[in-house]
């Protein structure tokens, strides 16, 4: 298994972009199974940035072999191709500004859990 393009993602509101203690964050990547053979259940997210992370649809999502995943972000596609899901990270404990990163970990039923550090995207634009 392995994860690409990670990205907490910023809004740019008002010409601000940083996200502040209590705010919710898009959070995009890609979860990809490199086996030939076995296909991997991944679970979810956990990550001492914030309160709780929220997949929609929720639930385990099936990565066959020699395949990906992505989750997009809610109202724009910011990961390669269609996202299958979006992931919300609710209720952020920190501040948190572009280029700063934070320690996510991705759980699986069937694989050790992956840890990355993953940063804060640049602000988009207004």
């Amino acid at each position: 298994m392995s994860i690409e393009n990670a990205f907490i993602t910023p809004e740019n509101i008002n010409g601000l972009c940083a996200l502040q203690v209590g705010d919710d964050a898009g959070f995009r990547y890609i979860v990809s199974n490199i086996s030939d053979t076995d296909s991997a259940t991944f679970t979810g997210i956990t990550t001492d940035v914030a309160e709780s992370a929220e997949m929609s649809p929720p639930g385990p999502k099936t990565v066959e072999p020699q395949s990906e995943i992505n989750s997009g972000v809610s109202g724009a596609d910011l990961a390669p191709g269609d996202p299958a899901f979006i992931t919300t990270l609710r209720g952020l404990r920190e501040n948190a500004e572009p280029g700063e990163s934070f320690s996510v970990t991705f759980t699986f039923a069937d694989r050790d859990p992956i840890e990355i550090m993953v940063p804060v995207e640049a602000c988009p634009a207004a």
